[in-house]
């Protein structure tokens, strides 16, 4: 059985500086600004995704109106830190090109074709 180790909102891994917060409700992972939180929530905290399906249940028209409001600001939240996350992807891929012959005298060949093709580093 493999670990986890990504967000599943950005699907960008987690590290020591970046933790990942585990749903109590189901096996998904997020970094705190992916699921929308300012802070660090406690034990028992329920991803976006089990938050909605909990309220799908729900009877009144307004409830659903509602639920349905935040699975839209979800899916723009989720389609915006994919393409920050993208940009911050090319640019470092950029960086890495350019910055090549300046920073070989610090980092392993390996590291810098790791990087240069997207391989977390974390993970090897």
């Amino acid at each position: 059985m493999s670990k986890r180790n990504w967000c599943d909102t950005c699907r960008g891994s987690g590290s020591a500086s970046d933790v990942l917060l585990r749903c109590a409700s189901c096996p998904r992972l997020f970094h705190k600004e992916c699921a929308g939180l300012r802070h660090n929530p406690g034990n028992g905290w329920e991803c976006p995704f089990c938050e909605a399906e909990g309220s799908v249940g729900s009877s009144s028209d307004a409830d659903f109106e509602s639920n349905r409001t935040s699975q839209i600001v979800l899916k723009k939240r989720i389609s915006a830190v994919r393409k920050c996350h993208k940009t911050l992807q090319e640019r470092s891929r950029s960086f890495l090109s350019r910055e090549k012959s300046k920073l070989k005298p610090f980092v392993s060949s390996k590291w810098l074709r790791d990087c240069k093709s997207g391989v977390d580093k974390d993970k090897s």
